[in-house]
């Protein structure tokens, strides 16, 4: 139905473009000029221009000059590309009382570079670390979501790394590392849009540990956590010591990312949940420990917690909660993830989408939902989808959800979770604080509410604080679905959900599991070896496990159950009973306590004891299979290999019979089909004897888990289908699906029973059961039974047919056309419509759809006469669309239709039009809808080419007429649109144009000029700033304003901070002080992205520059002081040979050596190759030892000279013949001299010294 102005164009402004683009950078307070519209008329009248904004919220960020048409920012009034990153304007030329409009687009440039989380100041760390050691993880941001490179800047040592891809630094050498201060500049680049880097310095204490900062007992923990377990949920217990038993207290690091979510007891370390956690997730606390008694630095510990997902078997999947609406933008492409659903249930979930959406796809594992092909303009507005979730016991549980397609930047409040969850428990008095929502919109205040009054919950319409209202019980109501909007005055609301869980604690204990009668264990068996492991079951919160009695050699991990040693060997030999606890983690008073004998025995001594292979065997069996189904074998053997036989016992009473042993192999096998639902676990234990000494025993038991058969799962027991008595031979009338398809990819469906005399056929198509007529019909009631199977599981439904009989009222026309002046009063006549009963029944009329829009329709229900209800305005609705239903028939889409002369021809309401679609888009997609009507007729039927969309013509350079535009080969066509309203003799024929432009979208990459140069040379001298070489890439999409061709260029890799790329002329600059010796070479990836909004394409280039050698480093000597021996005496004698080590190479590395001036008398030293000799034969009797520099120097003679002090030491030599002092000489004895009475002193000399 069209609505027309009853004004008839002469004379209209014309743009010179039909289509506008501008760019604009953001936080940009000065004005900023974007583009010039200009129209013109046939007339040559003046024409004046106004502009608003498609979104309201930015009216006043926009101008426009009235006469010039030059369109500005307002200054004053800066964009946040945070906000939006792009505005729809509505540019308005005006002119003698007649108006046109024009559509333009600014696009939002952002230049905001990572930002870093604030590191710790200092970040102090332990010099006993070990290499490969986690100290922190420097995390940044992109405004973009980009994905982020780490690289390490200027470091001050080389004990530190920095992960590429997480941002971890770890120690890189063996301890102690380097105590006192160090530095570490870590850099952050964007590999996408933009590009963009940020650095972060990180200041780094290294202490030493010794009698100070405590040490934990491991520098990481892990445990796990249940979700949804209330607050204060023992988590774990972190442990640190401090030198001579000083007192050590916890906290929570202010940096950590998981602070709000636990607590740590200062004292004990007991770490606990602050908050309900939801699953499936992963959670870092760092844990600082702090020595009480001096003034030390903290020590730090990792606790990595795992938050698990629980579901009751027997229970349907329950969704998380969704945001309504789900919002999409209609730029986004095919296959663009754009939300995830996630439920919780028994096992694997498997996800299904209403087969009846064409515009989104489910991946049935994950739940992320997509696009199934490109969004249009033509798909804005809001619909719905609804998702199935089935478990693994085959339970299922539907949610529709709303998706908002838009095409603005609405200004919603963004709430900080997509959903919140919350416990409390229940009893708790009123006032209770449960959670705190929040939202938030720029430079605005959000109100809160509920969507609906609750009796049991408040919210604080400023902070968003829930609290309760009464006292909650968990019988009453143990979930509580609360929808919570937020609203910003003049701006779209926007909601969220809140899921409450009342908390009820059990009254019944945990049950252990029957365990051996003796555990034993040698006494060599080093710490923290696993000796048994005890379980428990409990229908209520997680059970906590604890050591109650002769814990000092063994522990109980506190979740699994595992009792170890804890000492190192040897352990004590003896008998112990071990008492172990399992607590109700919510209840400590609900406990139960088993008691596991223990023998410690002497490992030296061998006793033939079996010895089984596990403590504890798992093993599961699928129900309803035939018996014997293998279950498990268990295994035990004796040190010296004696044989061992096996004995089955059924702790379960009223069980025995259902399992069998073979006594000699331990292979257990059922004697019974087993049935879930009569008991889903069976606890066996095993003897294990000794054949020669039965006497010596061990125990193991075995849990066999009964799986519950999954079975096809029908969506009703009782499915019931309509067809009318007339529906055609072959013709489909029904669709029927089992909601767990998924887990049966050869489903097969069959109609097994039949009553209908085969009137009925099945085919299977994708998985579906299709039922269609099989031949002519009879009225009345049929039952069909129906199976689904995959060949081993099977089930069966009920489908009732009913044929109903071929008598609904039929209208007189298919459809109707009608059409009625936009002044036209309520109460004025619209159109007539009239269906006639067969049987000649009454038949009553309604509107079904089509007059949601104010209802501003309405029909007599025994006439069939459509009125108008309210006056119309076409600028408003310029037509409707209105669904009749003549009651006791199917119901039939119509449009009304009006007979008429013709004595007008038809009008079209433009001079001209203008078209606009993006390149790409395929055959049929709509462009524009055309329309043309007749003037001051009740009556009228529209012009054959006026329901035309999308009408295309074929690119003359395409000779597919179905293929994808490419604005690349045109980028304009123009159409001539005639409306005819009858072809033959009388008729009347209307002429228009069309000129459609093809939208530009961002489809082709940069290309790097293959031609060029690749390979350059540079000298290690050039400073910073050189020019080194330039970039060249070109990009065939459109120029500006358009983004799209707009390169950018970007290091990727291999500068190592020395050379930079310019973003916008693409030279490739030295950024820092180049050093050959350090490195010779470098291999420079850099980028070219175009600056698309919605998608950025690149291509890289690879560049080698090599560097040239400058003298610019100074000779130097390995050593300060060089000591050599010779012998003296000799002249010419080799002493020794000095070198010197010059970094530079080439022309700059030849080396002169000298020698110190007072010792050339008595050395000598070759100028070439430092080889150092005597000058002359020296004596130790002149001097024992010369200690004397010699010199290297470079020819250039640019750098001080390299001195090393050289010490030569005298050896003596052996020359000299002793002389006596005469040589002859006499003595008189006097007679009866005593025995060794002296009578002569010889006495010689010789000229070597100490000879």
């Amino acid at each position: 139905m069209n609505i027309y102005d009853s004004v008839t164009a002469d004379d209209w402004p014309v743009f010179d473009e039909t289509y506008y683009t501008g760019v604009a950078a953001q936080q940009e307070n000065a004005a900023q000029e974007l583009f010039t519209v200009r129209a013109t008329t046939v007339g040559g009248a003046t024409v004046a221009y106004t502009l608003r904004a498609a979104d309201a919220a930015y009216d006043g960020y926009f101008s426009v000059e009235g006469a010039t048409g030059v369109v500005s920012t307002v200054a004053g009034r800066p964009l946040d590309y945070a906000a939006a990153q792009w505005h729809h304007l509505v540019v308005t030329a005006s002119a003698a009382g007649l108006s046109t409009d024009a559509v333009a687009t600014v696009t939002v440039t952002r230049d905001a570079s990572p930002v870093f989380a604030p590191p710790p100041s200092p970040l102090m760390v332990a010099a006993s670390h070990p290499a490969g050691v986690v100290v922190y993880r420097a995390h940044a941001t992109s405004h973009t979501g980009a994905p982020l490179l780490y690289s390490r800047v200027d470091p001050s040592s080389d004990e530190f790394a920095v992960d590429r891809d997480t941002g971890d630094v770890r120690t890189t050498v063996a301890p102690p590392l380097s105590l006192g201060a160090q530095t570490l500049t870590v850099l952050a680049t964007e590999q996408g849009v933009g590009g963009l880097s940020a650095r972060q310095t990180i200041n780094i204490e290294v202490y030493d540990v010794a009698g100070n900062a405590p040490i934990f007992t491991t520098p990481a923990y892990s445990a796990e956590v249940p979700e949804r377990a209330p607050p204060g949920y023992s988590v774990c217990v972190v442990k640190a010591t401090a030198a001579a038993g000083a007192e050590v207290a916890y906290t929570i690091a202010a940096d950590s990312p998981s602070r709000d979510d636990f607590a740590v007891d200062a004292a004990s370390g007991v770490v606990t949940t602050t908050r309900m956690l939801d699953a499936p997730a992963l959670l870092q606390l760092v844990i600082m420990a702090t020595n009480l008694d001096v003034s030390a630095p903290t020590t730090t510990a990792v606790v990595g917690v795992v938050v698990m997902e629980t579901a009751t078997s027997g229970e349907a999947p329950v969704f998380a909660p969704v945001p309504d609406p789900v919002r999409v933008h209609v730029t986004w492409q095919q296959d663009a993830t754009f939300y995830t659903v996630y439920a919780t249930g028994s096992g694997k979930l498997q996800y299904v989408i209403d087969g009846g959406s064409t515009l989104y796809s489910l991946h049935g594992d994950t739940g992320e939902l997509s696009t199934r092909r490109a969004l249009q303009p033509t798909d804005v507005g809001t619909n719905y989808v609804t998702i199935s979730a089935t478990d693994a016991d085959g339970l299922t549980a539907d949610m529709t959800m709303s998706v908002e397609i838009y095409s603005g930047s609405l200004a919603y409040p963004e709430y900080t979770e997509p959903y919140y969850t919350a416990g409390v428990r229940e009893g708790l008095p009123p006032g209770e604080h449960v959670v705190s929502v929040e939202a938030s919109v720029p430079a605005e205040s959000v109100e809160y509410d509920f969507t609906e009054a609750s009796l049991s919950f408040h919210i604080d319409p400023n902070s968003g604080d829930i609290v309760t209202l009464v006292e909650l019980s968990y019988d009453v109501q143990s979930l509580h679905y609360l929808t919570v909007r937020a609203s910003v005055t003049g701006q779209p609301s926007l909601y969220t959900d809140v899921l409450v869980s009342v908390f009820v604690t059990s009254y019944q204990p945990p049950v252990f599991s029957p365990v051996a009668p003796l555990v034993r264990v040698a006494d060599d068996v080093t710490a923290q070896t696993l000796v048994y492991t005890v379980y428990a079951t409990h229908g209520g919160a997680p059970i906590r496990y604890s050591l109650r009695a002769d814990a000092a050699m063994f522990a109980v991990d506190p979740t699994r159950g595992d009792v170890s040693t804890r000492v190192a060997p040897p352990l004590l030999i003896g008998d112990y009973v071990i008492t172990v606890r399992a607590e109700d983690s919510l209840n400590s008073a609900l406990y139960a306590d088993v008691d596991l004998n223990v023998e410690v025995y002497n490992a030296a001594i061998v006793v033939e004891y079996p010895r089984f292979d596990q403590t504890i065997y798992d093993a599961t069996v699928e129900e309803g299979g035939a018996a014997p189904q293998p279950v498990v074998t268990v295994r035990a053997a004796t040190p010296g290999g004696d044989s061992v036989m096996y004995e089955l016992n059924n702790e379960d009473a009223g069980y025995d019979g259902y399992f069998d042993m073979v006594e000699n192999t331990g292979e257990i096998t059922t004697l019974r089909t087993l049935d879930y639902n009569d008991m889903p676990l069976h606890t066996l234990t095993v003897t294990a004897s000794n054949e020669v000494e039965p006497d010596l025993q061990d125990v193991t038991v075995v849990l066999v888990h009964v799986t519950e058969m999954v079975v096809p799962q029908f969506p009703c027991s009782q499915c019931r289908a309509e067809v009318w008595e007339d529906a055609d031979v072959d013709s489909e009338f029904y669709t029927l699906t089992v909601t767990n398809a998924n887990s049966f990819p050869n489903l097969v469906y069959a109609i097994e029973d039949d009553d209908s005399g085969g009137m009925f056929s099945l085919s299977n198509v994708a998985g579906e059961a299709v039922f269609s007529v099989a031949k002519p019909l009879q009225t009345g009631d049929y039952s069909l039974t129906v199976s689904a199977t995959d060949g081993a599981a099977s089930s069966l439904t009920s489908l009732s047919v009913r044929v109903n009989p071929a008598n609904r009222p039929n209208f007189a026309a298919p459809s109707y056309n009608a059409s009625i002046l936009e002044v036209a009063p309520a109460g004025s006549y619209v159109a007539d419509v009239w269906a006639v009963s067969p049987l000649g029944n009454l038949v009553t009329y309604r509107i079904n759809k089509g007059n949601e829009n104010d209802e501003q329709f309405e029909i007599n229900a025994d006439s069939g006469i459509v009125s108008l209800r309210k006056p119309l305005d076409r600028e408003i609705y310029p037509w409707f669309y209105l669904n009749i239903v003549a009651l006791d028939s199917a119901g039939s889409q119509v449009t009304f239709y009006v007979a008429d002369i013709n004595d007008n021809a038809p009008v079209f309401p433009e001079y001209n039009y203008t078209g606009f679609i993006w390149e790409g888009m395929s055959h049929g997609e709509q462009v524009l809808i055309v329309r043309a009507v007749w003037l001051l007729d009740r009556e009228k039927r529209s012009a054959d080419l006026a329901e035309e969309n999308g009408f295309f013509p074929t690119p003359p350079t395409s000779p597919d007429p179905n293929s994808p535009l490419d604005r690349e080969i045109q980028d304009e066509f123009s159409l001539e649109i005639v409306a005819e309203d009858n072809a033959g003799s009388g008729g009347h024929v209307t002429i228009t144009y069309l000129v459609i432009t093809i939208g530009d979208i961002n489809d082709n990459a940069p290309v790097f000029d293959v031609a060029m140069e690749t390979s350059y040379i540079i000298s290690e001298a050039d400073g910073v700033g050189t020019v080194v070489a330039k970039v060249v890439a070109s990009d065939a999409d459109a120029p500006l304003p358009s983004p799209n061709a707009v390169v950018r260029y970007y290091m990727l890799y291999g500068a190592e901070d020395q050379f930079q790329v310019d973003r916008i002329t693409g030279d490739v600059y030295v950024s820092g002080a180049l050093d050959r010796a350090a490195k010779p070479s470098y291999e420079l990836l850099i980028a070219a992205y175009d600056c698309g909004a919605y998608q950025q394409l690149n291509d890289t280039i690879t560049l080698t520059v090599d560097l040239t050698d400058v003298n610019n480093h100074a000779p130097y000597f390995a050593e300060a002081t060089h000591a050599v021996s010779i012998v003296e005496g000799v002249a010419g004698v080799f002493v020794t040979k000095v070198t010197a080590v010059d970094l530079d190479d080439g022309l700059n590395l030849p080396l002169l050596y000298s020698i110190q001036d007072d010792v050339t008398a008595d050395f000598v030293i070759d100028p070439a190759d430092g080889t150092i000799t005597t000058k002359r034969a020296l004596r130790m009797s002149e001097q024992l030892a010369y200690n004397f520099s010699v010199y290297a120097t470079d020819d250039t003679a640019l750098w001080d000279m390299a001195s090393m002090d050289v010490l030569v030491l005298l050896e003596e030599s052996n020359l000299e013949t002793p002389t006596f002092a005469a040589d002859t000489d006499s003595v008189t004895l006097l007679e009866k001299l005593a025995v060794d009475t002296l009578v002569y002193v010889a006495w010689a000399e010789d000229g070597d010294v100490r000879r």
